[in-house]
């Protein structure tokens, strides 16, 4: 899907302020699958929303992120470290064609990293 006005950008997605001027985006949400409203206290490990393909994404993911400004356009990014998760794979560009996914399977568990480009992670 290419984008035709600013909020099909990232599609149905969430936003939460998890300290001052620190707000966490959820992005490409499955619509209708909502479980929290403007003005919710949210518990780390809460279900936000089931993964989805909405705005311009070629498949289900989770576009996932750290803003200082509640503004998915002006915020600046901020460095973030996930304390664990499981690597599933990595995405091989190169044998990948078209909206098919070439992935490597490469099983491991992970501890205080950034996720990298291209890998499939499992989270708790």
């Amino acid at each position: 899907m290419t984008p035709k006005t600013l909020s099909d950008f990232g599609g149905n997605k969430v936003m939460l302020e998890i300290a001052p001027n620190v707000f966490a985006v959820y992005g490409h949400l499955q619509p209708g699958s909502l479980r929290v409203k403007a003005g919710d206290t949210v518990k780390v490990g809460a279900t936000l929303a089931k993964i989805g393909n909405t705005g311009p994404s070629f498949g289900p993911h989770l576009h996932f992120g750290l803003l200082n400004r509640p503004d998915i356009f002006t915020g600046r990014s901020l460095p973030f470290v996930i304390d664990s998760y499981t690597l599933a794979g990595t995405v091989d560009f190169k044998a990948s064609q078209g909206d098919a996914l070439a992935v490597t399977s490469n099983s491991k568990q992970v501890r205080s990293v950034y996720p990298l480009h291209g890998t499939i992670q499992n989270f708790p």
